[in-house]
């Protein structure tokens, strides 16, 4: 940033006159590091026996700004039409029902005992017998016959009550990994346990049990032998005297297949951040065309159902809130399953529906231009609603769920009634010397204005406490350009607006932090629909005329 200073003599008084031109936008009002350099160019700057204190005359722009469409919404959702006139596209997405919510493994936990019948005594180095045991797991309705690990662990104790040393061999048959199955092999001293705990990431879940008939079917084997150098012990009929306990924890699956019954879940008064016109603090703004898709997408292989109950606009500023209006609300909407390329492909398909609410089967208008923060919205689901008729062929990947989206397609046509726009600027009218103040002057305002719309602005000062300590208001409007036959601007229009200050403002204005800057819109003959071209935009400039105080001890 570079500064270009002019300073000129009064007739032989303390007032001088500061212009400064900058070449990018200033947020500050004053040239703060100058001024006790403008002190010292002074005729008088000399010291005396006394304080110097000096009077002078300062105009400075302190901002120069641009507006265009951007600052009411996000540039990204805008889109200029072959005609030069905007679109607004806004993508939401409204909500996600997850694999999870309706399918899990839950942390459960497996115990395996080896008694005999009879009483006996086991000589030293005995092999144990060998138990397969098959465990069914209870996943309410749903009947997995695979299943592969995102993440898990897996929690195995081994407890001896003999008392003698033994080696126990654990194996999990139907679990996998790269084709070897989970096993392990401890030795566990007399009437000893340990406990461990293992990462089950990546391991392929076998759940058809021993004869590959079953599911949710999980197959352990376990056995050993005793200490050669151990002591011969004694054993109690039908008493355990090995245990091993195992618990999968965490569980979360990266892929599962057979069929997941009929689960069903409810989402009661969600919400969905619907807030790209938040900048809109105030006013109203009438729209000609609105446009908003619903479109549903099924990644999971497996039927769904669906019923959207309530779809509700909801402007928590002015407290109003609009329902929906559509026949596609509290009507179920059956979608069908997504295709895998083959097994485990990872290649889905998902399947597709979509529907349009617009301003003929819809009140989509009102609850745009009710300016929503958010949408509140209820919602059942229900999977497989006609039952097992995929022969135990369902399947998802974790990656893949239920997706909602809203797609919201908005011309740029529309009338502006008091719409307000606010911004808040850091401030700070101390030159950095105690006694320094302003005492009085004003604001002056230039805009250069293309759009089709009149504008007020008004300056709110903020103190260090955040809190509006006065209000400036300019003596006259921004004004519109004039229009041609088809309603377009014919060039721009300039205006100057005068914002005086008092003498008790400029008091307040010493103590301000910050400065909300608010801008109302209007157009000319609400309710005229404009249309809103991108090359529109209101060059602003903001200039400072103030008679400031400087105090040097």
């Amino acid at each position: 940033m570079y500064f270009e200073i002019a300073l000129q003599s009064l007739a032989m008084t303390n007032k001088y006159l500061f212009l400064a031109s900058f070449n990018n936008p200033m947020r500050k009002l004053f040239l703060y590091c100058l001024l006790p350099a403008i002190y010292c160019l002074l005729p008088s700057c000399k010291q005396d026996a006394g304080n110097a204190e000096w009077d002078i005359d300062v105009l400075a722009p302190v901002l120069t700004t641009t507006l265009t469409l951007q600052d009411l919404v996000d540039d990204s959702l805008l889109i200029v039409n072959p005609d030069s006139s905007l679109k607004l596209v806004y993508i939401n997405n409204f909500s996600n029902i997850l694999i999870d919510t309706l399918l899990s493994i839950p942390d459960t936990t497996v115990v395996n005992e080896l008694s005999l019948p009879l009483s006996t005594t086991i000589q030293p180095g005995l092999d144990l017998i060998t138990i397969n045991t098959e465990t069914r797991y209870a996943l309410k309705d749903a009947q997995l016959v695979e299943a592969y690990v995102r993440s898990g662990q897996i929690v195995v104790e081994f407890q001896n009550n003999l008392n003698a040393g033994v080696t126990i061999n654990y194996a999990i048959p139907s679990a996998t990994l790269n084709g070897t199955a989970f096993a392990i092999t401890r030795n566990v001293a007399a009437n000893g346990s340990i406990t461990e705990t293992i990462d089950i990431t990546g391991y392929r879940l076998d759940l058809r049990g021993l004869n590959g008939n079953s599911y949710n079917t999980m197959v352990t084997s376990f056995g050993g032998s005793t200490d050669p150098n151990g002591p011969a012990v004694q054993i109690v009929a039908n008493q355990p005297f090995i245990k091993v306990s195992n618990s999968f924890v965490d569980v979360v699956p990266q892929y599962g297949r057979g069929y997941f019954g009929s689960p069903e879940v409810s989402l009661e008064n969600e919400s969905t951040n619907f807030d790209f016109l938040k900048k809109i603090i105030d006013g109203q703004l009438g729209l000609e065309e609105v446009k908003l898709s619903l479109s549903l997408e099924n990644y999971i292989g497996a039927d769904g159902q669906i019923e959207i109950h309530n779809i509700t606009s909801v402007n928590p500023r002015t407290g109003v809130s609009i329902d929906m209006q559509h026949e596609v609300l509290s009507t179920p909407i059956n979608i069908t399953r997504a295709s895998d390329a083959w097994i485990h492909s990872g290649n889905v398909t998902p399947t597709l529906k979509s529907y349009v609410f617009d301003n003929s089967n819809s009140n989509i208008r009102a609850l745009i231009e009710n300016l929503p923060h958010r949408l509140d919205y209820s919602l059942d689901f229900k999977l497989n609603p006609l039952g097992n008729i995929s022969s135990g062929n369902d399947f998802f990947y974790y990656e893949n769920n239920i997706k909602t989206n809203l797609e919201l397609e908005v011309p740029m046509t529309f009338y502006s009634d008091h719409l307000t726009l606010s911004d808040t600027l850091d401030f700070n009218a101390d030159a950095g010397k105690a006694g320094s103040r302003v005492n009085s002057g004003g604001f002056r305002i230039i805009a250069d204005n293309s759009f089709p719309l009149s504008a007020t602005m008004t300056l709110i000062l903020i103190d260090e406490n955040n809190v509006a300590i006065d209000s400036l208001y300019s003596l006259n409007n921004i004004a519109a350009p004039a229009l041609d036959g088809n309603f377009k601007s014919i060039g721009s229009l300039m205006s100057t607006l005068d914002v005086p200050i008092s003498s008790t403002t400029a008091d307040k204005l010493n103590n301000t932090q910050k400065i909300n800057i608010k801008i109302v819109f209007d157009t000319p003959q609400v309710p005229q629909l404009l249309k809103i071209y991108d090359h529109y935009k209101m060059d602003i400039k903001i200039i400072a005329d103030f008679n400031y105080t400087i105090n040097q001890p």
